[in-house]
């Protein structure tokens, strides 16, 4: 999982240990200028050494960018709200 939600762990409702016991590795990007203008080219980095079937990007706005800006495909975008 490759996310910009949470940096730190009281950021989130699910402790990271959650997703450690089902085996799931948390990439986590700075939200913080100027960290924020390198993601899309530190997440196309990270999907070219993960090498996934699919692409689940949630939101349209940031994450959409993302993984349309990685090139990859299969890629979904789930727009919310």
């Amino acid at each position: 999982m490759i996310t910009l939600s949470y940096t730190k762990k009281e950021d989130t409702s699910i402790p990271e240990e959650v997703y450690t016991k089902m085996s799931v590795h948390v990439h986590k990007i700075s939200k913080k200028m100027p960290f924020l203008l390198l993601a899309p080219f530190k997440i196309r980095k990270l999907m070219k050494k993960i090498k996934p079937d699919i692409v689940h990007a949630h939101y349209v706005t940031q994450y959409g960018f993302c993984g349309a800006f990685s090139g990859f495909h299969p890629l979904i975008a789930s727009h919310w709200g």
